[in-house]
Protein backbone atom coordinates (compact mmCIF):
# COMPACT_ATOMS: atom_id res chain seq x y z
CA UNK A 1 0.00 0.00 0.00
CA UNK A 2 1.22 3.87 -0.65
CA UNK A 3 0.64 7.09 1.64
CA UNK A 4 -1.57 7.98 -0.90
CA UNK A 5 -3.94 5.16 -0.30
CA UNK A 6 -7.33 6.18 1.22
CA UNK A 7 -7.63 6.16 5.07
CA UNK A 8 -11.08 3.86 4.59
CA UNK A 9 -8.62 1.60 2.90
CA UNK A 10 -6.00 1.17 5.31
CA UNK A 11 -8.62 0.87 7.72
CA UNK A 12 -10.24 -1.96 5.82
CA UNK A 13 -7.08 -3.94 5.02
CA UNK A 14 -6.11 -4.05 8.97
CA UNK A 15 -9.82 -4.93 9.95
CA UNK A 16 -9.15 -7.78 7.29
CA UNK A 17 -5.34 -8.78 8.47
CA UNK A 18 -6.86 -9.15 11.81
CA UNK A 19 -9.77 -11.39 10.67
CA UNK A 20 -7.20 -13.70 8.35
CA UNK A 21 -4.72 -13.79 11.65
CA UNK A 22 -8.17 -15.43 13.82
CA UNK A 23 -9.05 -17.19 10.41
CA UNK A 24 -5.52 -19.19 9.97
CA UNK A 25 -5.20 -19.58 13.73
CA UNK A 26 -7.78 -21.97 13.86
CA UNK A 27 -6.83 -24.07 10.89
CA UNK A 28 -3.72 -25.14 11.79
CA UNK A 29 -2.75 -29.07 11.13
CA UNK A 30 -3.85 -30.22 14.52
CA UNK A 31 -5.89 -28.38 17.14
CA UNK A 32 -7.19 -29.43 20.56
CA UNK A 33 -10.46 -28.82 22.34
CA UNK A 34 -11.57 -28.31 25.96
CA UNK A 35 -12.74 -27.14 28.39
CA UNK A 36 -10.63 -23.95 28.09
CA UNK A 37 -12.29 -23.66 24.57
CA UNK A 38 -15.92 -24.24 25.78
CA UNK A 39 -16.54 -27.52 25.83
CA UNK A 40 -18.35 -29.09 29.13
CA UNK A 41 -15.26 -31.00 30.15
CA UNK A 42 -11.75 -32.34 28.90
CA UNK A 43 -12.45 -35.80 28.36
CA UNK A 44 -14.11 -36.17 24.52
CA UNK A 45 -16.24 -39.41 24.65
CA UNK A 46 -18.01 -38.87 21.33
CA UNK A 47 -18.22 -36.44 18.44
CA UNK A 48 -20.96 -36.58 15.05
CA UNK A 49 -20.92 -33.96 12.41
CA UNK A 50 -21.98 -32.83 8.32
CA UNK A 51 -21.25 -30.09 6.18
CA UNK A 52 -22.97 -27.70 8.54
CA UNK A 53 -21.59 -28.57 12.13
CA UNK A 54 -19.85 -30.47 14.59
CA UNK A 55 -21.43 -31.96 17.66
CA UNK A 56 -18.75 -33.53 20.72
CA UNK A 57 -19.97 -34.84 24.28
CA UNK A 58 -17.43 -33.91 26.82
CA UNK A 59 -17.29 -34.63 30.51
CA UNK A 60 -14.89 -34.93 33.47
CA UNK A 61 -15.41 -36.57 36.80
CA UNK A 62 -15.37 -35.88 40.54
CA UNK A 63 -15.26 -38.15 43.01
CA UNK A 64 -18.30 -39.46 44.92
CA UNK A 65 -18.75 -42.04 47.52
CA UNK A 66 -16.87 -45.09 46.42
CA UNK A 67 -17.02 -44.17 42.98
CA UNK A 68 -16.79 -41.38 40.64
CA UNK A 69 -19.61 -39.07 39.42
CA UNK A 70 -19.53 -38.04 35.89
CA UNK A 71 -19.99 -34.22 35.01
CA UNK A 72 -20.10 -33.67 31.38
CA UNK A 73 -23.03 -32.28 28.63
CA UNK A 74 -23.02 -31.93 24.39
CA UNK A 75 -21.25 -28.91 22.66
CA UNK A 76 -21.60 -27.53 18.99
CA UNK A 77 -18.98 -26.07 16.94
CA UNK A 78 -19.68 -22.38 16.23
CA UNK A 79 -17.64 -20.22 14.14
CA UNK A 80 -13.92 -19.04 15.49
CA UNK A 81 -13.68 -22.30 17.09
CA UNK A 82 -16.47 -20.83 19.80
CA UNK A 83 -18.67 -23.58 21.29
CA UNK A 84 -22.40 -23.42 22.65
CA UNK A 85 -23.01 -26.37 25.63
CA UNK A 86 -25.75 -27.85 26.94
CA UNK A 87 -26.12 -29.50 30.03
CA UNK A 88 -28.94 -31.38 32.07
CA UNK A 89 -30.35 -27.86 33.05
CA UNK A 90 -31.40 -26.75 29.84
CA UNK A 91 -32.80 -30.50 28.92
CA UNK A 92 -30.50 -33.24 28.28
CA UNK A 93 -31.81 -36.61 29.82
CA UNK A 94 -28.32 -37.46 31.34
CA UNK A 95 -24.55 -36.28 32.01
CA UNK A 96 -23.49 -40.07 30.63
CA UNK A 97 -23.82 -40.00 26.84
CA UNK A 98 -23.16 -42.71 24.39
CA UNK A 99 -23.99 -41.60 21.13
CA UNK A 100 -25.10 -38.42 18.46
CA UNK A 101 -26.79 -38.33 15.62
CA UNK A 102 -27.84 -35.65 13.22
CA UNK A 103 -30.35 -35.34 11.25
CA UNK A 104 -31.00 -31.36 9.88
CA UNK A 105 -32.30 -29.18 12.59
CA UNK A 106 -32.98 -32.29 14.99
CA UNK A 107 -29.86 -33.94 16.51
CA UNK A 108 -30.34 -37.13 18.76
CA UNK A 109 -28.10 -37.63 22.00
CA UNK A 110 -28.26 -41.51 23.21
CA UNK A 111 -27.72 -41.49 26.71
CA UNK A 112 -27.23 -43.85 29.84
CA UNK A 113 -30.88 -42.60 31.19
CA UNK A 114 -33.20 -42.43 27.73
CA UNK A 115 -32.87 -40.56 24.14
CA UNK A 116 -33.17 -36.62 24.23
CA UNK A 117 -34.25 -34.95 20.96
CA UNK A 118 -33.00 -31.02 20.31
CA UNK A 119 -35.21 -29.03 17.88
CA UNK A 120 -32.47 -26.74 16.62
CA UNK A 121 -34.85 -24.41 15.04
CA UNK A 122 -37.17 -24.08 18.20
CA UNK A 123 -34.53 -24.44 20.32
CA UNK A 124 -36.30 -26.98 22.15
CA UNK A 125 -35.54 -30.40 24.16
CA UNK A 126 -37.65 -33.78 24.29
CA UNK A 127 -36.71 -36.93 26.71
CA UNK A 128 -37.87 -40.52 25.14
CA UNK A 129 -37.54 -43.58 27.84
CA UNK A 130 -39.19 -46.61 28.32
CA UNK A 131 -42.22 -45.31 29.58
CA UNK A 132 -42.60 -43.65 26.16
CA UNK A 133 -41.64 -46.77 23.96
CA UNK A 134 -38.35 -47.43 24.02
CA UNK A 135 -36.96 -50.90 24.78
CA UNK A 136 -34.28 -49.69 27.23
CA UNK A 137 -32.91 -46.09 28.25
CA UNK A 138 -29.59 -47.21 27.44
CA UNK A 139 -29.41 -45.94 23.44
CA UNK A 140 -25.99 -46.96 22.83
CA UNK A 141 -26.07 -45.60 19.04
CA UNK A 142 -28.79 -43.62 16.85
CA UNK A 143 -28.80 -43.56 13.05
CA UNK A 144 -31.38 -41.65 11.61
CA UNK A 145 -32.99 -42.83 7.86
CA UNK A 146 -35.38 -40.85 5.41
CA UNK A 147 -38.69 -41.57 7.37
CA UNK A 148 -37.39 -43.37 10.67
CA UNK A 149 -34.94 -42.78 13.34
CA UNK A 150 -33.23 -46.67 14.93
CA UNK A 151 -31.75 -46.61 18.43
CA UNK A 152 -29.84 -49.17 19.03
CA UNK A 153 -29.53 -50.44 22.96
CA UNK A 154 -28.33 -52.73 25.46
CA UNK A 155 -31.90 -54.64 25.21
CA UNK A 156 -32.12 -54.41 21.18
CA UNK A 157 -33.55 -52.04 18.88
CA UNK A 158 -36.07 -48.95 19.02
CA UNK A 159 -37.39 -47.82 15.75
CA UNK A 160 -39.04 -43.99 16.11
CA UNK A 161 -41.46 -43.00 13.15
CA UNK A 162 -40.83 -39.68 12.22
CA UNK A 163 -44.45 -38.88 10.79
CA UNK A 164 -46.89 -40.46 13.25
CA UNK A 165 -43.89 -39.85 16.36
CA UNK A 166 -44.20 -43.43 17.25
CA UNK A 167 -42.55 -46.23 18.80
CA UNK A 168 -41.48 -49.83 17.73
CA UNK A 169 -38.82 -52.20 18.92
CA UNK A 170 -36.81 -55.00 17.14
CA UNK A 171 -35.32 -57.64 19.86
CA UNK A 172 -33.97 -61.01 19.39
CA UNK A 173 -37.36 -62.68 19.36
CA UNK A 174 -38.20 -61.08 15.40
CA UNK A 175 -35.01 -61.74 14.58
CA UNK A 176 -31.72 -59.90 16.00
CA UNK A 177 -28.57 -62.02 16.11
CA UNK A 178 -27.98 -60.61 19.63
CA UNK A 179 -29.55 -57.93 21.91
CA UNK A 180 -27.16 -56.07 22.63
CA UNK A 181 -26.37 -53.54 19.51
CA UNK A 182 -23.19 -51.71 19.40
CA UNK A 183 -23.47 -49.55 16.22
CA UNK A 184 -26.48 -48.89 13.81
CA UNK A 185 -26.01 -48.01 9.67
CA UNK A 186 -28.73 -46.94 7.51
CA UNK A 187 -28.58 -47.81 3.71
CA UNK A 188 -31.87 -46.60 2.50
CA UNK A 189 -34.50 -48.98 3.26
CA UNK A 190 -31.92 -51.62 5.10
CA UNK A 191 -30.86 -51.20 8.58
CA UNK A 192 -27.48 -52.88 9.85
CA UNK A 193 -26.78 -53.69 13.73
CA UNK A 194 -23.46 -54.52 14.88
CA UNK A 195 -23.12 -57.24 17.71
CA UNK A 196 -20.72 -59.15 19.18
CA UNK A 197 -22.06 -62.35 17.27
CA UNK A 198 -21.92 -61.01 14.26
CA UNK A 199 -24.56 -58.01 11.89
CA UNK A 200 -28.22 -58.46 11.39
CA UNK A 201 -29.73 -56.97 8.60
CA UNK A 202 -33.10 -55.64 8.31
CA UNK A 203 -35.57 -54.45 5.47
CA UNK A 204 -38.05 -51.78 6.38
CA UNK A 205 -39.83 -52.51 3.24
CA UNK A 206 -40.33 -56.01 3.10
CA UNK A 207 -39.75 -56.76 6.84
CA UNK A 208 -37.23 -59.57 6.38
CA UNK A 209 -34.08 -60.55 8.05
CA UNK A 210 -30.52 -62.03 7.35
CA UNK A 211 -27.22 -62.35 9.27
CA UNK A 212 -23.70 -61.68 8.04
CA UNK A 213 -21.15 -63.29 10.47
CA UNK A 214 -17.82 -65.35 9.40
CA UNK A 215 -19.58 -67.60 7.85
CA UNK A 216 -20.72 -65.37 4.90
CA UNK A 217 -18.12 -63.27 4.44
CA UNK A 218 -17.56 -61.40 7.72
CA UNK A 219 -13.54 -60.88 9.01
CA UNK A 220 -14.85 -61.18 12.55
CA UNK A 221 -17.90 -61.56 14.64
CA UNK A 222 -17.31 -59.12 16.63
CA UNK A 223 -18.18 -55.81 15.08
CA UNK A 224 -18.05 -52.83 16.45
CA UNK A 225 -18.64 -50.08 13.97
CA UNK A 226 -20.32 -49.91 10.20
CA UNK A 227 -20.43 -47.01 8.01
CA UNK A 228 -21.81 -46.44 4.27
CA UNK A 229 -19.94 -44.98 1.26
CA UNK A 230 -18.10 -45.17 -1.88
CA UNK A 231 -21.08 -48.20 -2.94
CA UNK A 232 -19.91 -49.98 -0.15
CA UNK A 233 -20.68 -50.87 3.35
CA UNK A 234 -17.73 -51.12 5.93
CA UNK A 235 -17.45 -53.10 9.02
CA UNK A 236 -14.87 -51.82 12.14
CA UNK A 237 -14.45 -55.80 13.88
CA UNK A 238 -11.56 -57.41 15.97
CA UNK A 239 -9.82 -58.43 13.20
CA UNK A 240 -9.87 -55.57 10.98
CA UNK A 241 -11.71 -53.98 8.05
CA UNK A 242 -14.31 -56.07 6.33
CA UNK A 243 -15.53 -54.18 2.92
CA UNK A 244 -18.94 -55.68 1.20
CA UNK A 245 -19.18 -54.00 -2.07
CA UNK A 246 -22.95 -53.91 -3.29
CA UNK A 247 -22.50 -53.66 -6.65
CA UNK A 248 -20.71 -57.03 -6.85
CA UNK A 249 -21.88 -58.58 -3.51
CA UNK A 250 -17.96 -59.30 -3.11
CA UNK A 251 -16.08 -59.41 0.32
CA UNK A 252 -12.92 -57.33 0.95
CA UNK A 253 -10.47 -57.72 4.07
CA UNK A 254 -8.37 -54.79 5.49
CA UNK A 255 -5.73 -56.08 8.65
CA UNK A 256 -2.08 -55.16 9.58
CA UNK A 257 -0.62 -56.34 6.47
CA UNK A 258 -3.04 -54.07 4.15
CA UNK A 259 -2.11 -50.65 5.89
CA UNK A 260 -4.20 -50.76 9.55
CA UNK A 261 -2.15 -50.01 12.35
CA UNK A 262 -3.76 -52.26 14.83
CA UNK A 263 -6.78 -55.02 13.23
CA UNK A 264 -9.17 -54.23 16.42
CA UNK A 265 -11.47 -51.15 14.96
CA UNK A 266 -13.67 -49.16 17.15
CA UNK A 267 -14.90 -46.37 14.81
CA UNK A 268 -15.25 -45.25 11.74
CA UNK A 269 -16.74 -42.03 9.64
CA UNK A 270 -16.87 -41.37 5.65
CA UNK A 271 -15.76 -38.37 4.33
CA UNK A 272 -16.05 -37.05 0.64
CA UNK A 273 -12.83 -38.78 -0.37
CA UNK A 274 -11.66 -41.52 2.29
CA UNK A 275 -13.12 -43.48 4.96
CA UNK A 276 -11.24 -43.35 8.40
CA UNK A 277 -11.02 -45.82 11.44
CA UNK A 278 -10.11 -45.43 14.82
CA UNK A 279 -7.69 -48.53 16.33
CA UNK A 280 -6.18 -48.93 19.29
CA UNK A 281 -2.68 -47.37 17.83
CA UNK A 282 -3.94 -44.70 16.04
CA UNK A 283 -6.41 -43.01 13.42
CA UNK A 284 -5.84 -44.79 9.87
CA UNK A 285 -7.78 -43.00 6.25
CA UNK A 286 -8.42 -45.39 2.97
CA UNK A 287 -8.67 -44.12 -0.24
CA UNK A 288 -10.81 -45.66 -2.41
CA UNK A 289 -10.01 -44.21 -5.58
CA UNK A 290 -5.98 -45.24 -4.71
CA UNK A 291 -6.84 -47.83 -2.57
CA UNK A 292 -4.34 -46.79 -0.14
CA UNK A 293 -3.82 -46.70 3.69
CA UNK A 294 -2.53 -43.76 5.53
CA UNK A 295 -1.91 -43.76 9.90
CA UNK A 296 -2.40 -39.93 10.62
CA UNK A 297 -1.86 -39.59 14.08
CA UNK A 298 -0.14 -36.34 14.50
CA UNK A 299 -0.84 -33.86 16.61
CA UNK A 300 -2.90 -36.48 18.70
CA UNK A 301 -2.87 -35.34 22.20
CA UNK A 302 -3.74 -39.08 23.53
CA UNK A 303 -3.64 -42.51 23.39
CA UNK A 304 -6.72 -43.81 24.11
CA UNK A 305 -9.07 -42.56 21.16
CA UNK A 306 -12.81 -43.08 21.35
CA UNK A 307 -14.71 -41.54 18.29
CA UNK A 308 -14.44 -39.92 15.03
CA UNK A 309 -16.81 -38.03 12.60
CA UNK A 310 -16.59 -35.62 9.52
CA UNK A 311 -17.92 -32.26 9.86
CA UNK A 312 -17.23 -29.01 8.68
CA UNK A 313 -14.85 -29.99 5.91
CA UNK A 314 -12.80 -31.54 8.81
CA UNK A 315 -11.74 -34.63 10.81
CA UNK A 316 -12.68 -34.96 14.64
CA UNK A 317 -11.37 -37.30 16.68
CA UNK A 318 -12.45 -37.44 20.11
CA UNK A 319 -9.98 -38.86 22.89
CA UNK A 320 -9.24 -38.52 26.98
CA UNK A 321 -7.15 -35.49 26.25
CA UNK A 322 -10.10 -33.19 24.44
CA UNK A 323 -11.56 -33.00 21.14
CA UNK A 324 -9.11 -33.21 18.20
CA UNK A 325 -9.31 -31.48 14.62
CA UNK A 326 -7.40 -32.81 12.28
CA UNK A 327 -6.45 -31.27 8.74
CA UNK A 328 -7.07 -27.59 9.03
CA UNK A 329 -10.72 -26.02 7.85
CA UNK A 330 -9.11 -23.15 5.36
CA UNK A 331 -10.39 -19.92 5.19
CA UNK A 332 -14.05 -19.28 5.77
CA UNK A 333 -16.08 -17.55 3.34
CA UNK A 334 -16.42 -14.50 5.58
CA UNK A 335 -12.62 -14.77 5.18
CA UNK A 336 -12.44 -14.79 1.71
CA UNK A 337 -15.25 -12.10 1.16
CA UNK A 338 -13.34 -9.90 3.52
CA UNK A 339 -9.89 -10.27 1.60
CA UNK A 340 -10.96 -9.84 -1.63
CA UNK A 341 -12.96 -6.50 -0.50
CA UNK A 342 -9.67 -5.43 0.79
CA UNK A 343 -8.54 -5.97 -2.37
CA UNK A 344 -10.74 -4.12 -4.45
CA UNK A 345 -11.12 -0.85 -1.89
CA UNK A 346 -6.89 -0.66 -1.69
CA UNK A 347 -5.93 -0.91 -5.62
CA UNK A 348 -9.20 1.63 -6.02
CA UNK A 349 -7.76 3.65 -3.42
CA UNK A 350 -4.34 3.62 -4.58
CA UNK A 351 -5.81 4.72 -8.30
CA UNK A 352 -7.77 7.25 -7.30
CA UNK A 353 -5.24 8.89 -5.40
CA UNK A 354 -2.74 8.98 -8.06
CA UNK A 355 -5.09 10.46 -11.09
CA UNK A 356 -6.06 13.19 -8.47
CA UNK A 357 -2.35 13.82 -7.81
CA UNK A 358 -1.72 14.17 -11.32
CA UNK A 359 0.51 11.12 -11.39
CA UNK A 360 0.42 8.24 -13.78
CA UNK A 361 -0.45 5.10 -12.75
CA UNK A 362 1.69 2.20 -13.88
CA UNK A 363 0.37 0.40 -16.63
CA UNK A 364 -2.16 2.80 -17.81
CA UNK A 365 -1.63 4.25 -21.28
CA UNK A 366 -1.76 7.91 -21.77
CA UNK A 367 -5.35 8.94 -22.71
CA UNK A 368 -5.44 11.32 -26.43
CA UNK A 369 -6.95 14.47 -26.22
CA UNK A 370 -10.15 14.58 -27.60
CA UNK A 371 -11.22 18.00 -29.27
CA UNK A 372 -13.75 19.52 -28.22
CA UNK A 373 -17.22 19.07 -29.72
CA UNK A 374 -18.33 22.77 -31.27
CA UNK A 375 -21.89 23.60 -29.98
CA UNK A 376 -23.24 24.63 -33.12
CA UNK A 377 -24.57 22.60 -36.50
CA UNK A 378 -22.19 21.65 -38.83
CA UNK A 379 -22.67 21.42 -42.40
CA UNK A 380 -21.60 17.81 -42.81
CA UNK A 381 -19.13 19.18 -45.51
CA UNK A 382 -21.33 21.01 -47.56
CA UNK A 383 -21.37 24.43 -46.57
CA UNK A 384 -24.57 26.54 -47.27
CA UNK A 385 -26.13 30.27 -46.25
CA UNK A 386 -28.13 28.83 -44.39
CA UNK A 387 -25.70 27.16 -42.31
CA UNK A 388 -22.87 28.85 -42.25
CA UNK A 389 -23.65 31.78 -39.79
CA UNK A 390 -23.94 28.73 -37.20
CA UNK A 391 -20.58 27.36 -37.64
CA UNK A 392 -17.11 28.71 -35.55
CA UNK A 393 -15.10 27.79 -38.45
CA UNK A 394 -16.36 30.42 -40.15
CA UNK A 395 -14.60 33.85 -40.92
CA UNK A 396 -15.26 37.15 -42.55
CA UNK A 397 -13.38 37.23 -45.58
CA UNK A 398 -14.10 39.35 -48.68
CA UNK A 399 -17.49 39.94 -47.93
CA UNK A 400 -18.40 36.20 -47.84
CA UNK A 401 -17.75 33.35 -45.25
CA UNK A 402 -15.12 31.08 -45.16
CA UNK A 403 -15.23 28.17 -43.99
CA UNK A 404 -11.97 26.67 -42.23
CA UNK A 405 -13.27 23.25 -42.22
CA UNK A 406 -13.61 22.45 -45.26
CA UNK A 407 -11.27 25.37 -47.02
CA UNK A 408 -14.28 26.72 -49.12
CA UNK A 409 -15.73 30.25 -49.88
CA UNK A 410 -20.06 30.44 -49.26
CA UNK A 411 -21.72 33.15 -50.85
CA UNK A 412 -24.15 34.82 -48.25
CA UNK A 413 -26.78 36.86 -49.22
CA UNK A 414 -29.70 38.31 -46.77
CA UNK A 415 -32.96 37.68 -47.86
CA UNK A 416 -34.17 40.97 -50.02
CA UNK A 417 -30.81 42.95 -49.49
CA UNK A 418 -27.80 43.58 -50.25
CA UNK A 419 -24.85 41.17 -50.39
CA UNK A 420 -23.28 41.54 -47.08
CA UNK A 421 -21.09 39.70 -44.96
CA UNK A 422 -22.73 37.72 -41.75
CA UNK A 423 -21.23 37.95 -38.55
CA UNK A 424 -19.26 35.20 -37.42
Amino acid sequence: MTESSSPRARYLLIATAFALALGLAGCSAAKVFTQRNGLAGEKAGVVAGNSDTVWVYSYYQIPSGSGYEVIGGVSEFKTFGNWTTYTKDDGLASALLYSIAIDGDSVWFGTADGASLFDKSKGTWRTFKTADGLVSNDVLCIAPGADKVWLGTKQGVSVYDKASGKWSSLTEEDGLIFRYVRDVAVDGDAAYFATSNGVSRFDSAKGEWSSITKDNGLGDNMVNCIVVGFDSIWFGTGAGVSRLEKSTGSWVHYGESEGLPKEGVSAAAVGSDAVWFLTQKGVARFDPAKQKWRISNEGLPATQLNDIAVGKGNVWVATNNGLVRLGGGGLSTLHIVLLVAAVCVVVGGTYAARRRAGGKVKGEEPKKKVPERPPYVLCGGNPSAENCPRCKYNILSGGSLYCKKYSKKVDYARPGGSQKAAPP
